[in-house]
C-alpha cells in the first residue's frame, strides 16, 4: 500500500514495500520527492488510459477532488492510495470506505505459465483471467470482488501484478485537517515526517491527533467545504 494518507507521517506504520522504497531513496541520496513523483507518473498514466476509455469519469474527478484537496491525491488523479499485489489471492470483499470508483490494472512478467488467478464479481456472475493492461473500473464499496490464487507451475518464473488505485475519503479528510492544524502551528507535513523519525511512533501519533482535532474544529467553524459524490454505502461528509 502506498500513497498520500496518514501513514506518510509515520514511517513505522507504512507497508514493508513502501517503507523499503522510502529507505532506498534516503540511503541512495536521491531527491526526496522522487518516490512521490514516480507514483504520480504511474497514477497519471493509468488515469489517462481510464479516461480515454470512459471519459464520463472526468466528472467524478471534478466533483470529488477540489483544488483545495488536490495536493493530497496522487498526481492529477482522484486517488490518494495505490496497492500492488503479486501472485496473491484476495478473498471476496467490499471496500466500504472507498469512493466511486476503484481502478485495477493488471500486469504480467517473467517466463512460463500462470494458472488460475482470475478476478471475479459474483453478483454479476463475472469471472475472467486478466491479460496485461486489462483495466477494471467499478464501485468497490457496492460490488463484492476478489482474485483467485495464481498457481505458478514448476519451472515457470511468471508473475501477475494487480495494481489498485482508489480514494479513501476519511484519509483525505484527515490529511486536510492535519494540514490546517499543522499550519496553525507553523508546521509542514515534512516537519511531521521528520518528527516521526526523531521522536518515535507514540509521540508523533499524539501530536498528529491533536493537529487533526484542531483542523477539524477550524473546518467546522469556517463552514467551508465541497459536497462529495453521494453513495449510500459510504459515510460522506463535506470536503474542502
Amino acid at each position: 500500500m502506498m500513497g498520500y494518507c496518514l501513514i506518510l507521517t509515520d514511517k513505522k506504520a507504512v507497508s514493508p514495500g513502501y517503507a523499503a522504497a522510502v529507505r532506498f531513496v534516503e540511503e541512495t541520496g536521491l531527491h526526496l520527492t522522487l518516490l512521490s513523483e514516480i507514483l504520480g507518473e504511474i497514477a497519471d498514466a493509468v488515469w489517462a488510459e481510464v479516461l480515454e476509455r470512459i471519459p464520463e469519469l472526468q466528472a467524478f474527478s471534478s466533483r470529488v477532488i477540489s483544488e483545495g484537496s488536490r495536493g493530497f491525491t496522487i498526481g492529477k488523479t482522484p486517488f490518494n492510495l495505490m496497492s500492488l499485489a503479486k501472485n496473491q489471492i484476495v478473498e471476496f470483499h467490499l471496500d466500504f470506505k472507498d469512493a466511486h470508483w476503484t481502478v485495477i490494472v493488471w500486469l504480467h512478467g517473467g517466463e512460463g505459465r500462470i494458472l488460475d488467478g482470475w478476478f471475479g464479481m459474483p453478483a454479476f456472475g463475472l469471472q475472467f483471467v486478466p491479460t496485461t493492461f486489462t483495466v477494471a473500473v467499478f464501485n468497490a464499496a457496492w460490488i463484492t470482488h476478489g482474485t483467485a490464487e495464481c498457481v505458478i507451475p514448476e519451472g515457470s518464473s511468471a508473475y501477475q501484478y494487480g495494481s489498485s488505485h482508489f480514494l479513501r475519503m476519511p484519509d483525505l479528510e484527515n490529511l486536510i485537517c492535519l494540514r490546517i492544524g499543522a499550519g496553525n502551528k507553523g508546521l509542514t507535513l515534512q516537519d511531521l515526517k521528520d518528527a516521526a523519525s526523531a521522536c518515535g511512533k507514540d509521540a508523533i501519533c499524539t501530536l498528529r491527533k491533536e493537529l487533526i482535532a484542531s483542523g477539524k474544529l477550524e473546518l467546522r467553524q469556517t463552514g467551508e467545504g465541497q459536497q462529495a459524490w453521494k453513495a449510500a454505502a459510504v459515510q460522506w461528509r463535506d470536503w474542502l
